[in-house]
């Protein structure tokens, strides 16, 4: 894959600093020219953030033998020695607007973290990870629409199908349990019940994703070999499992079906019916767990990562907002897995709306029951790291806003 080599346009500030941090290791962008103000100038970059390094993590070693330029007056130099710049400057926006459009006469993109051409007609909002052909940022936009669709339930997922694990396993009698997980078209959720296998614990036996047509016979033989080997059973099914046909494998039960206020068909019953169709055909005891809302309200087993992010996009859209900007949504950005890091970015609500970002196949095994390890490695960066709620008079106390008079 080509790397671009880009400049970091006031990089000494902690926006800069975040760039910087940010591209690190990143897979795409080559970090070769650190510019700031002309005090700066001349000093490496370790040298002028000493003091003054705001970011959690330690300086990248890359960065720190750079030697900082001065961005405007050193700017045709810098613009005709990369690809494009990432531009962070603290000015006044008319200075701002004016050293952008310089680096542009020059011929080098400019990807603007300020709001100074926020409101310039012909300066489009661009996400910043992506170079300046329009084709390719439409492209690069649609396949990473995904990143919104939260994993804020996965370390839910992950630790209550451990539980269920061993729940099932210690008489050591034939049952197969069998749990249904949120998710209608998507099956991110019911796919970190994979998080559940580790050194203590097998993990589930079998994960059945929406992205997949199902076929209930099939899925009768495989529970039948399985239990050859094994006596109990617990398997994960996303809610919005569906045939060939495109039914829905709930609508196979008698159960009435109601629509919601989009006419979406309610989905319920999909674990119970299954449990039912192996009972009655294989010489086993059955289970069917729904865990419906809790999988959304267990506030107490949020990863520290998912509150970060949530004051992350919660920031960003306070911040879009109060400049001016309107019809965005604010997604996540991942920049790489190891380390973890992510970013935000916004997109116009058109581009999102009614749209699905569907769990790669690639991302499963030939089987289509079991999740790849390089999924794994997506969806552990999520659940990573913990922050113990406040208990008070033994259960978590929950913020809340008070009435007012």
């Amino acid at each position: 894959m080509k790397q671009y080599n880009v400049a970091v346009i006031g990089a000494t500030g902690m926006v800069g600093q975040r760039f910087i941090s940010l591209l690190e290791h990143h897979p795409w962008f080559h970090v070769t020219t650190l510019a700031a103000s002309a005090h700066s100038a001349g000093k490496t970059y370790e040298q002028a953030v000493s003091g003054r390094w705001m970011m959690s993590t330690p300086i990248p070693e890359a960065a720190k033998s750079i030697v900082v330029k001065d961005a405007v007056a050193d700017a045709e130099e810098i613009a005709h020695s990369v690809d494009f710049a990432f531009c962070a400057v603290d000015m006044k926006k008319d200075e701002i607007r004016a050293l952008e459009e310089t680096y542009a006469k020059y011929e080098c993109p400019v990807m603007s973290n300020n709001s100074a051409h926020r409101f310039t007609p012909d300066v489009p909002m661009m996400i910043p990870e992506i170079n300046d052909d329009h084709a390719q940022i439409i492209e690069a936009q649609r396949k990473r629409l995904g990143t919104k669709r939260g994993f804020a339930a996965a370390k839910y997922i992950g630790v209550v199908m451990k539980e269920i694990i061993r729940d099932a396993t210690v008489y050591g009698t034939k049952y197969v349990t069998v749990v249904e997980i949120m998710g209608r078209n998507a099956g991110w959720l019911t796919a970190a019940a994979a998080l559940a296998k580790s050194d203590d614990c097998e993990g589930v036996d079998m994960i059945c994703l929406p992205e997949v047509p199902f076929n209930v016979e099939h899925f009768i033989e495989k529970v039948r070999v399985m239990q050859e080997k094994k006596p109990s059973i617990v398997i994960a099914v996303s809610e919005g499992v569906k045939l060939e046909d495109g039914r829905y494998v709930c609508e196979l039960a008698d159960d009435v079906h109601a629509v919601d206020a989009f006419g979406h068909k309610a989905l319920t019953g999909t674990a119970r019916y299954l449990a039912n169709v192996v009972a009655r055909n294989l010489d086993t005891k059955t289970r069917c767990i729904e865990l419906s809302t809790l999988q959304r309200c267990a506030g107490h087993l949020t990863s520290r990562t998912d509150i970060t992010e949530a004051y992350q996009v919660g920031g960003a859209a306070a911040k879009a907002a109060f400049e001016g900007v309107t019809g965005q949504m604010v997604a996540l950005k991942r920049i790489s897995n190891s380390p973890y890091q992510c970013t935000t970015e916004l997109h116009p609500i058109s581009e999102v709306a009614n749209l699905e970002k569907k769990v790669p196949l690639s991302w499963m095994n030939a089987n289509h029951t079991q999740m790849t390890d390089e999924f794994l490695a997506y969806a552990r960066s999520l659940i990573q790291a913990e922050l113990t709620p406040l208990y008070i008079a033994g259960l978590p106390h929950h913020i809340y806003m008070k009435n007012q008079k």
